[in-house]
């Protein structure tokens, strides 16, 4: 349901007492109310539970891509196997018969294929198994092609295994502003430039559109910009996005690489939110 006033009006709500029912909107709300009422240790403890709630997020994806895969996957790939011993069972003595195995054969293709779909939009098989680069470049291409676009690709491939969070963080960066691009930018081109090195991943996305409206660099609700911006802020980089009407939009991220010290710290840090709510137990 709409927020019945703007961040400016609203007077902001205690964060605890509502934290397990926030949804992602919700926290939106929270942090574009925040900017407009600057109140330095709550905007901390806001950004700590944002950074909370994409980290579980993306968990609760992995989980459902994993179970779709081995439970709907097997169900699947079994029908297909019994219906196809049935179609053959029957093609000669009851071709009316083996033509609707037939089509249902071809359903179950489409099954299958759709189950992909939604595992890579879960969690990208790619990005596990081929890394970042293969990843983006299997994403953009995809969209480009259903969408009519023309792409240019600079992806730099590296030797240095990147942080899972870092690595999706990118993908899921790429993955929003190519969806802003196709709904909003009325583009025909789009480039992509991925660098990584030992001590920073670095992208740039960039298209010939229509441009930014004037003011939406800076909206906390625009378009997914805020998202993007919070998931950079996160680890630490840097986030710009730039474009005029009708020149066309060109965002950059920058990522700096943690070192493994630093790395297996923040992987076994608990965060500050749960510590209170241990300490009341």
């Amino acid at each position: 349901m709409p927020r019945a006033s703007t961040p400016a009006q609203a007077p902001l709500p205690p964060l605890e007492a509502s934290l397990f029912r926030l949804t992602v909107d919700d926290l939106k709300w929270y942090a574009a109310a925040l900017g407009a009422n600057p109140l330095p240790a709550r905007k901390g403890e806001l950004t700590e539970l944002l950074n909370y709630v994409q980290t579980v997020r993306e968990e609760e994806k992995s989980h459902l891509a994993r179970d779709i895969h081995d439970e709907l996957g097997g169900i699947l790939v079994g029908a297909k196997m019994d219906v196809s011993w049935v179609a053959d069972r029957f093609k000669d003595r009851e071709p009316e018969v083996a033509a609707k195995l037939k089509r249902a054969l071809l359903m179950l293709d489409e099954g299958v294929e759709m189950k992909r779909r939604i595992i890579e939009e879960l969690r990208p098989t790619l990005l596990d198994n081929l890394g970042l680069a293969s990843a983006i470049d299997w994403q953009v291409r995809q969209v480009c092609d259903r969408a009519g676009l023309q792409c240019t690709l600079n992806l730099e491939e590296s030797d240095v295994e990147l942080p899972p969070n870092v690595s999706i963080a990118i993908y899921r960066i790429v993955q929003e502003a190519l969806t802003n691009i196709v709904k909003y930018a009325k583009a025909r081109h789009v480039d992509v430039e991925l660098v990584q090195n030992a001590t920073e991943v670095a992208v740039v996305i960039q298209d010939d559109g229509v441009g930014l409206p004037p003011g939406a660099d800076t909206n906390a609700l625009s378009h997914g910009i805020s998202g993007m911006r919070q998931r950079v802020r996160a680890l630490g980089g840097d986030f710009h996005i730039r474009g005029k009407p009708r020149a066309g939009t060109t965002l950059e991220v920058n990522i700096p690489l943690a070192s493994p010290a630093a790395a297996l710290a923040a992987s076994t840090a608990t965060p500050a939110h749960e510590g209170r709510a241990a300490a009341q137990v």
